[in-house]
């Protein structure tokens, strides 16, 4: 209890704090979160990040190279913040709901800086800002939204066609990229750029010939892997965009 006057709260990121009741706090006029000169860490839950921002508080994790906040559920405060401006949150690298138990909402689309933004095993529903992002969202069937720069999508959890199909809702041919594990996408020969030879697109949405590893079905916007090309059986859907994309193979890193 800070008792009278114009009191500012001010909460040092670090260590994981998921697990705790935080302690009551009343008459604190501003709550931030703040970070060191140091590459900061701290995990939490919504609801508590929730209680630490208060009134126009802020979060600033200072100037560290590889500041984190991982959180462990949906922080309402947190996504007011990420649509407002920069000054909302700066000093931030990285969010992560890696570990949370259920699907997440994050929103960071207010904000030009760029961030590495990890979603949960769930479907979460990610927006990110107009700095260049990365968006590795996990499992479940995720909503995904780059925003403008040069955002990567980053599929390097298990396939599965009726549980983990990610929705990108404005992939730009010209900008963005989609990033690919081969310890998932085992059937891709090489990294760096996806070779032509493994890219189809057409209408059907099926493998041409038995080099072919992505496919594009043009007119529904799904996209699919081959693991044994025009072989019966092997097409995964994993991921859904626009329809009529001019994507090509230029449009793929393999890592």
């Amino acid at each position: 209890d800070l008792v009278s006057g114009t009191d500012t709260l001010n909460v040092v990121a670090s260590g994981n704090i998921s697990s705790l009741a935080l302690a009551t706090m009343s008459n604190i006029d501003t709550g931030n979160l703040t970070g060191t000169s140091g590459s900061d860490s701290i995990t939490l839950s919504g609801a508590q990040l929730d209680a630490i921002l208060i009134g126009s508080g802020t979060i600033n994790l200072g100037s560290g190279s590889s500041d984190t906040i991982n959180l462990t559920s949906t922080s309402s405060d947190l996504n007011i913040l990420g649509s407002n401006s920069n000054t909302s949150i700066q000093g931030v690298e990285a969010i992560s709901a890696a570990t949370a138990a259920a699907g997440v909402t994050i929103n960071l689309s207010g904000q030009t800086e760029g961030f590495s933004i990890t979603g949960s095993a769930n479907t979460d529903t990610i927006v990110a800002g107009a700095g260049n992002d990365s968006i590795a969202a996990g499992g479940g069937n995720d909503i995904l939204t780059g925003g403008s720069g040069s955002d990567q999508f980053v599929f390097n959890t298990a396939l599965n066609a009726a549980t983990n199909i990610d929705q990108i809702t404005d992939f730009n041919v010209v900008a963005d990229t989609i990033v690919l594990d081969n310890a998932i996408f085992t059937a891709i020969t090489g990294t760096g750029t996806l070779t032509s030879a493994q890219f189809v697109a057409n209408t059907s949405g099926t493998a041409q010939d038995a080099s072919d590893r992505i496919v594009y079905e043009t007119d529904t916007g799904k996209l699919f892997y081959d693991n044994n090309g025009n072989a019966a059986g092997g097409a995964t859907q994993f991921a859904q965009l626009a329809a009529g994309l001019a994507l090509t193979n230029n449009d793929f890193l393999i890592v």
